[in-house]
């Protein structure tokens, strides 16, 4: 199967379009979690890489971009791929329906209009290297900004989600 994208009409939505992507060129990894989390998790949260490659192609993410990028989501437990004769498709999993919809309930909500200046932080102490990781990646995704090694902190604004990545990492205490 060969999937083609046609390129904008317009020659002046093609001009702009070229002079903004050579003006800032977007991450790979980035625009696919982005890509996926507003338009593929709504709609399913499935997709053929095939598909994937082709609609990422007019923002000059290669194959192989998209094909590592997908990888690794796939590697931390966000995708979960199945074959379909040659190709695959890609599924969210039950984890990484979860992460989509935090980040998305977290992107598009509305802001909070006063903060009491409370802080949500959180120590990881005796934490394994990779477990300390794990848990930085996870905090970030929510907001949370490292203060030193192992100690991260966020404005609060409940509900936590403390106990969702404590219960996910195996971390309860």
């Amino acid at each position: 199967m060969r999937t083609s994208v046609r390129p904008a009409a317009n020659p002046h939505v093609r001009r702009w379009i070229r002079r903004e992507l050579a003006a800032a060129p977007p991450r790979a990894s980035s625009l696919i979690i982005t890509v996926w989390g507003d338009a593929i998790a709504p709609h399913g949260g499935a997709v053929m890489l095939a598909g994937l490659i082709a609609l990422l192609a007019p923002l000059c993410i290669n194959e192989r971009l998209v094909r590592t990028s997908v990888f690794r989501l796939a590697r931390e437990g966000w995708l979960a791929a199945k074959p379909v004769g040659r190709q695959s498709l890609y599924r969210l999993t039950r984890n990484g329906a979860s992460r989509f919809e935090l980040a998305y309930r977290r992107i598009y909500a509305p802001a909070v209009e006063r903060w009491d200046e409370s802080w949500e932080i959180v120590i990881a102490d005796g934490s394994s290297a990779g477990t300390r990781r794990r848990l930085q990646q996870e905090l970030g995704w929510e907001g949370f900004g490292t203060l030193a090694p192992g100690v991260y902190a966020r404005p609060a604004h409940p509900p936590s989600t403390i106990p969702r990545i404590a219960t996910a990492l195996d971390l309860a205490d």
